[in-house]
């Protein structure tokens, strides 16, 4: 209690939460974008809270306090790159978990990881594998594109046979629905993995499986660029037509 007669002095402002938003925003993308983070075992709530914190000195910012934190989420869920694993062992799938995850809605550059090896070591046989696929991507195709995010990513990593992989992609019809109702980003891109390990390098066999794949996404998501990626992977990318 201040003493009799004199005012309680009040705490100062931080110095940073007097600078205009424009300026406070651009010092949150500076601080925390360009970055990858890999979202482990999101259950429901804040996504935030399943980043590895101490991993990134940057996020330090986070801490400071609500204001800050709330500002510098909006900025960091706008600009930076969230990858996230459809199956991991000792969490639940995403498809499961992801509608109780709200975030998700606001990220604007998203990964999602589909490795079937881990999703057979899980005990998902091919059918659950598809199902589980279409239900997590059919999640993110229903985001309202008049908001459309920066970029959406489908991995499928793979390390089986060339017969197996065809089967997969190409049977799956409601996977492939699913994914080319992606509207709600301006960009969706399909990467294929472990190619190189599991077929001896030769893409070429594989044309049927990108033929069928490439036509059934053009149909609603334009014409499609391929090539192969950084990592090896064969990749497609659309640029969704609007309106």
């Amino acid at each position: 209690m201040a003493p009799a007669g004199t005012d309680q002095i009040p705490k100062p402002r931080s110095a940073l939460l007097l600078l205009p938003q424009e300026l406070r925003d651009q010092i949150y993308k500076d601080l925390l974008t360009p970055t990858t983070f890999l979202v482990e075992n999101p259950r429901n709530g804040e996504i935030l809270s399943y980043l590895p914190l101490h991993q990134h000195t940057r996020l330090a910012i986070l801490n400071v306090s609500r204001s800050t934190y709330e500002e510098a989420k909006r900025v960091l869920y706008r600009h930076g790159h969230f990858h996230l694993n459809a199956f991991t062992a000792g969490s639940p799938p995403l498809h499961e978990e992801i509608k109780n995850i709200p975030a998700i809605t606001l990220l604007q550059d998203i990964t999602i990881n589909l490795d079937v090896g881990t999703a057979f070591s899980l005990g998902y046989d091919k059918a659950k594998f598809a199902g589980s696929a279409t239900m997590l991507i059919s999640y993110l195709a229903r985001l309202d594109p008049a908001f459309p995010g920066k970029r959406c990513v489908v991995v499928i990593e793979l390390v089986l046979d060339a017969s197996f992989l065809l089967g997969l992609v190409m049977t799956a019809g409601r996977f492939k629905d699913a994914l080319g109702r992606l509207t709600a980003f301006r960009t969706v891109e399909v990467k294929i993995g472990h190619l190189r390990m599991s077929l001896g390098g030769d893409l070429d066999c594989m044309a049927p499986l990108y033929n069928a794949l490439d036509e059934r996404l053009a149909m609603t998501l334009g014409g499609g660029e391929e090539g192969c990626d950084e990592e090896g992977r064969f990749s497609l990318v659309y640029h969704p037509r609007r309106g």
